[in-house]
Parts: C-alpha cells; structure tokens; sequence
C-alpha cells in the first residue's frame, strides 16, 4: 500500500511465499507462512472500526517481513474490542508510524500484538488508548511486543485509558537472546483520570540497554486516583546497562499505592553524569503509599550518578534494595 487511505470492518493483509496457502476462513492464523515475502505499507491511512455492529473489528498483517513507513495504522472499537496483529516471520520495522487501537465508549479497546524475528522502530508510536470526550469510558488494552530482538529507537510505546474496572491492561516488551534496547524510548501505562494503573514488563533472554541520547525519556506507571498505580519490573538473563537521563518512576496523585521497580539481570551498570543523572523513583503526592525499589544483580552492580528514592505524602515511604556479588556505589 503507497499513499492509500483505507477503512474496512475487518482488514487481513497477508503476503505469501512459492508454496505457500492462507485459510480464509482463518486468516490471522500465521504458523505456515515462511520468509521471503513482502508487506509494504507507506504513506498511508488504514482505519478498521466496527461502526457500531456488535461483532469485533480487527486488523491483522503476516508475511515473511512487514514494513511500515510514514503511515497512520488504527483500530476504533465501540461496541465490541478490536484488535491489531502484526507477525512476521523475519522482520518487522515500523518507522515515522502510528499503531494503536483505540475506544471512544466504555468497552475496552483491543489489544496490539507484534512479535517477529526482529523487531525495529524509529521516531514511531505503539499503543492502546482511551478517546476523551468527558465522558467515563473503557479501558485500554495490552500492548504486547515480542521478538528474538527489540530495537526501539525515539518511540513511544503506551496503554492509557480510564481502567477503573476489570482487568488492567499489561504492556510487555519482550527480547529472546538477540537482546533488548530501547534507545530515547519511552514506556508508559497510566490511567487518565481515576482508575488503576497496569505493569510494565521489559525482559530478555538476552541483554537490555536503556540509552539516553538525544532526549530524556521514561518508563512510568502512573494513576490519579483511589486505586494502586502499576509496577515497572525490568529483567534480563543477560547484562543490563542503563544510561542517564532515563527516568523510571511510578507515581500516584491520589490516595492509591505507587508500584514497585524491579531490576534484575547478571551484571547491572547504571550510569549518569552530574548533568544527566538517571532516575529510579516511586512516590506519591497524597494518602497513598510509596512503592520499593529493588535493584538485584547476580555478579556485579555498578551505580554512578543515579538518584534512588521513595517518597510518601501523607502515606509511607516504601524500601529500597541494592543486591549483588559485588556492589559499587
């Protein structure tokens, strides 16, 4: 697709190799598709929405490798939760794009889900979000990114929405071995107004890398009201170096509980300068209280130029925990 606009109730886009069959009474079904075939969407505009009918609308793309450029990809649920579904056989990479599903009512909007062998972004948006119109609506729905590697450089990858009930939507990055870095990348799960805030889960099989470069940015849960903000857990089988001025914090305004930071991984290196420091913070302004913060290495831990602290209002500080075989502050 080169500078289309399209709208569909349901939108399946599959690219096939020699050999190869696509069940269209199944088509999300992409276990059979090998490599070497092309989905290319640039310049353009792709909307899948319900339009009121009461049956989901969804949109799904598999093909060996999916290629996003310059492009708005949506989905807009109203009675029924619609989802997107990108998967690749090799690759996926999404740049100077949107893609998101969203709700302007109370049901919940669907999730987004993208796994591949690789996966990429550059100056892109990947989410789930909730409409205001001032009025109570749905939540937001997970966001779940997977691949041997992750490679998310100047993005933004977020689920906010009102989350006052059911479940709280969970936004997950996940790396095999090839590793995980998020490079001037931000991950944020907020409610907007009242309700809960859900977990960020960042893991590999791999290394993880937050770099700072060009920017500061974050990785947050946050909520404003009465019920418990999200927790920020960060683990790696492999090494982990975090580089100033990422900030991760969890926060509340209102009388709910700030979430838990957890790092975990072999080797932990957190480094700033006095210009850049890096951030670790979970606090809260009200009667709420403040989460732990807890950094655990299973060889050496490295902290220079990081700021660690809990802050209550009205309510408790929460604990900090430095662990490793060899600790040096």
């Amino acid at each position: 697709l080169d500078s289309s606009q399209v709208q569909a109730f349901r939108l399946d886009v599959n690219a096939i190799g020699p050999g190869e069959t696509v069940d269209v009474t199944s088509p999300q079904d992409f276990s059979q598709r090998s490599g070497g075939s092309v989905v290319r969407i640039e310049n353009s505009n792709i909307l899948a929405t319900d339009s009121g009918f009461p049956v989901a609308s969804a949109l799904r793309v598999g093909a060996g490798t999916i290629e996003i450029d310059n492009s708005f990809i949506q989905t807009q649920s109203a009675p029924a939760a619609s989802v997107i579904h990108l998967s690749a056989v090799d690759a996926i990479a999404i740049v100077g794009s949107a893609v998101k599903t969203t709700t302007f009512t109370a049901v919940e909007a669907g999730g987004l889900q993208i796994d591949a062998q690789t996966l990429s972004t550059d100056n892109s948006v990947l989410g789930s979000q909730v409409g205001d119109f001032g009025v109570a609506l749905g939540n937001s729905g997970d966001v779940d990114l997977t691949a041997r590697t992750v490679a998310l450089t100047e993005s933004l990858v977020f689920s906010s929405g009102l989350n006052t009930s059911g479940t709280l939507p969970t936004v997950t990055i996940s790396a095999g071995s090839g590793g995980l870095g998020l490079v001037d990348t931000s991950v944020i799960n907020v409610s907007d107004t009242t309700g809960a805030g859900g977990d960020i889960v960042i893991r590999s099989a791999g290394n993880i890398l937050l770099d700072a470069d060009a920017s500061t940015p974050f990785i947050q849960t946050n909520t404003a009201g009465a019920l418990d903000s999200g927790d920020i857990r960060i683990t790696a089988d492999g090494d982990l170096a975090g580089a100033g001025p990422y900030q991760l914090f969890s926060i509340t305004t209102g009388s709910g509980n700030a979430g838990d930071i957890v790092i975990a991984a072999r080797d932990v290196v957190l480094s700033g300068t006095d210009a850049d420091r890096l951030e670790l913070s979970s606090s809260t302004l009200a009667a709420g209280q403040a989460g732990r913060i807890d950094v655990d290495a299973q060889a050496g831990l490295t902290l220079s130029a990081v700021d660690l602290f809990t802050v209550g209002g009205l309510g408790a500080a929460g604990a900090i925990a430095l662990t490793g075989e060899d600790v040096s502050l």
